[in-house]
């Protein structure tokens, strides 16, 4: 067996965690709406001119979505909306959910109208978790289980800090922990 075989076999192998993910919309979209979603920085409409199927989420979708509508990868937008509008968007989710492979949502519940754990656990073939972001109150905190609150905070700490190795989130891994410490004054507590 060669390396690149091996590595192959051990990646498809590997469970996925999705560390932070919001509920899908719970009624239909329609297609600026949608497109706005393809960049959830943005909270701003997109101008006129502008579209997400343009962003690099938006060549993904196109390509790792469109094949699951029955489309060819890479549809152009039109057919892929067209496609998608088909659907109701609990129905998109039985699609969509189980196809990622993920084995573990971690669901940031904090934006209201969106589907909530029970219904991402029926769409999904993964185990739901409810997270809630290390930059909250503590007091917003509190009831989360505190191994999930350890986890979601050593990623974030990881990547604000700039750690080059896999994070070990144990229930506070030592990056996590020399991260905070290092966090600048003000930062949420």
């Amino acid at each position: 067996m060669t390396a690149r075989t091996a590595l192959t076999e051990h990646i498809a192998g590997l469970e996925l965690v999705d560390n932070h993910v919001h509920g899908f919309w719970l009624t239909s979209a329609d297609r600026r709406r949608f497109e706005n979603g393809l960049n959830e920085a943005n909270t701003e409409a997109l101008a006129d001119f502008d579209s997400g199927f343009d962003t690099q989420l938006g060549f993904a979708v196109r390509a790792h979505c469109a094949p699951l509508l029955g489309l060819a990868p890479h549809a152009d937008p039109q057919t892929y909306w067209e496609a998608r509008a088909g659907h109701a968007e609990t129905e998109l989710a039985g699609i969509f959910l189980p196809a990622a492979g993920v084995s573990d949502w971690l669901i940031d519940t904090g934006l209201k109208d969106l589907a909530g754990l029970t219904d991402i656990a029926d769409a999904g073939r993964g185990r739901v978790h409810e997270v809630t972001p290390w930059n909250w109150p503590r007091s917003a905190r509190s009831s989360i289980p505190q191994t999930l609150l350890a986890r979601r905070s050593c990623t974030i700490s990881e990547h604000a800090f700039g750690a080059m190795e896999p994070p070990t989130c144990s229930p506070i891994s030592s990056t996590a922990a020399s991260g905070a410490s290092r966090m600048p004054a003000g930062s949420p507590d």
